[in-house]
C-alpha cells in the first residue's frame, strides 16, 4: 500500500463505484488517503506466519463480505497467494495458477529455461555455482556483463539492489561478492544487450481461464529508475506486435491465467526482442497501458473473474505515464552522464496523460507524498548537521586511511590512462588546446625568469615527460617526478629519444612525501597536480620545503569561478545550497560513494592562501582557457564554435574585460619563496 501501483488499483477500480480494500504493515502507508479506498488493514504478510495470514485475510473477506477480488502487487505477495490458493479460493476469487508455474514465471533462472523451451528469444545467460565459476566465466567473457538476481526477493533483502551492469572483471567479482550468498546461490550472468532505455520493451495484459488474452498493450521505457536498470520513470505506448505474439505464445504454452507485466529487449543485433523478465502478479507501472474506454488490466481482470464481459480495447498510442519524483532523480542522473540533452527532456514530457502520485479527483496522496518529502529532508538534513558534528574526531583519527585510499584511486586512474595523458597535448579539440596553453605559457613564464643555465628543477607529476624534456632542452637539470609507474616509463622513453637523458632523473613517489633534502631546487613546477591532491597544505608545504630560499614554485589548479561552471546550473556557485538540499532529500550525502579519481576545483583565493601559509609570496597569476560550455553537464557548442569562443574571451580577458580576467578554466600561479631573515637584518641561504 506504500507503492503508487497500489495507489493506481484504488483509483482505477474506485472510479467505477467498486469497493476497494487495501492489506498492508504500515499504518501510515500512502494508498489508504486515497478518498477511494474504503478501508486498510494492517497486517505483515511477509513477517507472520503463513497460515496465521491467511487466517487474517479470511477474517477480513468476511468483514468486507461477499468473495472480494484479491490482487497481488508484490513477488512475496504472489508466491504466498499461489502456495496457500486452496485455503484462500474459499474466501476470495482470483486465477488459479499453481505454484511451480508462479515460481516459473517469477524466478528469472526457472523463467530462462522455460523461455527457451517454447523459443521465445532470451539473452545468452550463465549460472555461477561458486565465485570460481565466475572467474571461469570472465576469461572468455566480453564486457560489459549483467549480473542478475533469480531471486529478487533473497538478494535484495540481502544486498539491498538486484542487478548491475559490471564494466570490468574487477567491478563483476566485487559485486559477486557482495550480492551473492555462497550457501544459497542465486545470481546469474547475462549477456548485456547494447541499446538506450528505449529499446526496453513492455507487456501488460490480462488472461482468462483458457489462457486467452483478453485485454494487452505493448509500450517501452523512456526513463528508468535507478537509471539504465530499474524500473519505469517515464513510459510510453507504443504498438508492437512481435511482442504481443511472443508473450500470447508463451502464455497459451504454459496455461497461464490473470495479469502478467512482461519485459524485453530489442536487440538490435539480430533483430530479436529477447525476454528480460516476468512478474506474474499486477506490476506498478500497469495505469501506463490504458486503452480506449480507459480499461486497464485491473479492471480487466475485475470484470472477468467477476463474471463479466471485457469490452474490446484498442492501444492509445504515444500515451505517457510519469512517477514524478524517480523521473527527476533519474533526469538528474542522465543529465550527469550526458544520455539524455535537455532539448530530449522536455520533449520526452509531450504526450504524459496520467503521472503516479497527482491526480486532480484525489489529491490527499499527492500531498501526503510531498509533505513527508520535506519532511524527510528536513530531518536528514539535521542528522547530518549533529553527525558531522558528533564525528568531527573520527573523521579527523580517520582521514589517513580516507587519504591513503585517495590516493591509491589517483595513482590507478593515471595508471590506466596514461596514453590519453600523453596524446592529449597532441590534440586539436578545446580541452587539448586549453592544456597545450597552459604548458606554453608555462614554459613562457619560466623563461622569463632567467634561471642559471644548470638550475636544478623539480617537475611534480611529470606526466608524459613532455615538459621536462623542454627544460632539460634549455640546459636545466630536471628531476621527473610521478606518483603513476606508468607516466615515469614513458618520461623516461621521452628524455632518451630527444636525447636529454642525462639531465633528466626520474623517480616514484607521494608529494605529500618528496623524497628529496631540504633546499635543493631553484624551481618547482607542478602542472594539473593540485585538483588530485588528497592534502593540498601538506603537498604545498613538501614543495616549499625542497625550494631554495628565493626559489620559485609555479603551479595550476583547476578554477572552481570558472565561466562555464558559472553559467551551468548543474555546477554554478549560486545553486550550492539547492544541490546540497537535493543531496540530503535523496541520500546521497551519505549513501553515494564519490568518485575518488574526480578532480577537484579551487577558488584562486584558496590557491593564493594556501601559498601564504608556506612563506610564498605571489609574484604573478593569470586564468586561461574557455569552455566547454554545458547546461545541465551537456555540451551545447560544437569543437569548432567552442574553440572560436574560447579566442575570443581569452582575447576579451587579455584586455581586462570585466567579469573575465578571473574566470578562466585553468589557474596559473607563480611564487617565490621568502628567504630566513635574522634580526640583523642579514639573508640566510
Amino acid at each position: 500500500m506504500e507503492h503508487h501501483g497500489a495507489l493506481g488499483v484504488m483509483r482505477s477500480l474506485g472510479r467505477l463505484g467498486v469497493r476497494v480494500y487495501g492489506v498492508d504493515a504500515d499504518r501510515r502507508a500512502i494508498a489508504p488517503r486515497s478518498r477511494y479506498c474504503r478501508g486498510a488493514f494492517v497486517w505483515d504478510i511477509e513477517a507472520q506466519p503463513a497460515r496465521a495470514s491467511g487466517d487474517f485475510l479470511q477474517a477480513a473477506a468476511r468483514r468486507i463480505g461477499g468473495r472480494p477480488l484479491l490482487l497481488a502487487t508484490n513477488d512475496e505477495t504472489a508466491l504466498f497467494v499461489a502456495e496457500n490458493r486452496c485455503r484462500l479460493r474459499t474466501s476470495f476469487v482470483f486465477p488459479d495458477n499453481p505454484l511451480t508455474l508462479v515460481r516459473s514465471f517469477y524466478n528469472k533462472r526457472d523463467m530462462y529455461f522455460l523461455a527457451r523451451r517454447y523459443g521465445i528469444p532470451t539473452a545468452d545467460t550463465s549460472f555461477p555455482a561458486c565465485r570460481s565459476d565466475v572467474v571461469e566465466f570472465i576469461r572468455t567473457a566480453q564486457f560489459p556483463v549483467m549480473l542478475k538476481a533469480s531471486d529478487n526477493i533473497a538478494v535484495s533483502r540481502r544486498a539491498g539492489k538486484k542487478m548491475i551492469i559490471a564494466r570490468s572483471p574487477e567491478d563483476l567479482l566485487a559485486h559477486y561478492d557482495a550480492m551473492e550468498d555462497p550457501s544459497n546461490p542465486t545470481m546469474m550472468l547475462q549477456e548485456y544487450i547494447p541499446g538506450g532505455d528505449d529499446s526496453v520493451w513492455m507487456f501488460n495484459g490480462y488472461f482468462d481461464e483458457r489462457s486467452r488474452c483478453l485485454f494487452g498493450i505493448t509500450g517501452k521505457k523512456i526513463h528508468q529508475t535507478p537509471v539504465y536498470t530499474g524500473m519505469t520513470a517515464l513510459g510510453v505506448c507504443v504498438p508492437n506486435p512481435a511482442v504481443h505474439d511472443q508473450t500470447q505464445r508463451l502464455v497459451e504454452a504454459t496455461g497461464y491465467k490473470g495479469i502478467l507485466d512482461i519485459g524485453y529487449r530489442y536487440d538490435f543485433r539480430d533483430g530479436s526482442y529477447k525476454l528480460l523478465d516476468s512478474n506474474p502478479r499486477l506490476g506498478a507501472t500497469f495505469r501506463l497501458f490504458v486503452g480506449s474506454g480507459e480499461l486497464d488490466v485491473v479492471r480487466a481482470a475485475y470484470l472477468d473473474l467477476t463474471g463479466q464481459r471485457v469490452p474490446d480495447s484498442r492501444i492509445i498510442a504515444g500515451r505517457k505515464w510519469l512517477l514524478e519524483d524517480a523521473d527527476i532523480v533519474s533526469s538528474w542522473n542522465y543529465f550527469r552522464d550526458g544520455t539524455v540533452t535537455p532539448r530530449d527532456w522536455m520533449r520526452s514530457y509531450s504526450g504524459i496523460r496520467e503521472t503516479a502520485w497527482f491526480a486532480a479527483d484525489d489529491l490527499r496522496p499527492f500531498l501526503y507524498v510531498f509533505g513527508r518529502s520535506w519532511t524527510t529532508l528536513g530531518r536528514r538534513v539535521s542528522r547530518l548537521v549533529r553527525s558531522e558534528r558528533a564525528n568531527a574526531p573520527a573523521i579527523q583519527n580517520g582521514c589517513r586511511c580516507a587519504d591513503r585510499q585517495r590516493q591509491a584511486a589517483v595513482n590507478t586512474y593515471f595508471q590506466s590512462s596514461a596514453r590519453y595523458w600523453k596524446e592529449i597535448y597532441h590534440g586539436h579539440t578545446l580541452q587539448p588546446l586549453i592544456y597545450q596553453q597552459r604548458r606554453d605559457t608555462a614554459l613562457l613564464w619560466i623563461e622569463r625568469l632567467r634561471l642559471p643555465r644548470r638550475a636544478r628543477i623539480l617537475e611534480v607529476g611529470c606526466g608524459a615527460g613532455l615538459l621536462a624534456v623542454e627544460l632539460a632542452s634549455a640546459g636545466h637539470f630536471v628531476d621527473a617526478f610521478d606518483p603513476a609507474p606508468a607516466m615515469v616509463d614513458m618520461t623516461r622513453r621521452q628524455a632518451n629519444d630527444r636525447g636529454v637523458a642525462a639531465r633528466v632523473r626520474v623517480s616514484a613517489g607521494d608529494v605529500h612525501a618528496l623524497n628529496f633534502r631540504d633546499g635543493c631546487f631553484d624551481l618547482v613546477v607542478a602542472l594539473g597536480v593540485v585538483p588530485w591532491l588528497h592534502s593540498e597544505a601538506k603537498a604545498l608545504a613538501e614543495m616549499q620545503r625542497v625550494l631554495k630560499p628565493e626559489g620559485y614554485l609555479l603551479i595550476t589548479a583547476d578554477n572552481a569561478l570558472r565561466l562555464d561552471a558559472i553559467l551551468d546550473p548543474i555546477s554554478t556557485p549560486a545553486l550550492r545550497p539547492l544541490r546540497r538540499m537535493y543531496k540530503a532529500l535523496i541520500g546521497a550525502a551519505r549513501s553515494a560513494k564519490r568518485d575518488d579519481h574526480l578532480p577537484k576545483r579551487h577558488r584562486p583565493f584558496e590557491i593564493e592562501n594556501l601559498l601564504a601559509g608556506e612563506r610564498l609570496v605571489k609574484i604573478r597569476s593569470q586564468t586561461l582557457g574557455f569552455g566547454p560550455f554545458t547546461f545541465c553537464g551537456y555540451e551545447i557548442f560544437g569543437e569548432t564554435m567552442s574553440i572560436r569562443i574560447d579566442r575570443r574571451l581569452r582575447a576579451l580577458g587579455e584586455r581586462s574585460f570585466p567579469g573575465l580576467k578571473k574566470t578562466g578554466a585553468q589557474y596559473l600561479i607563480l611564487a617565490r619563496k621568502r628567504g630566513v631573515i635574522r634580526t640583523s637584518g642579514e639573508r640566510v641561504h
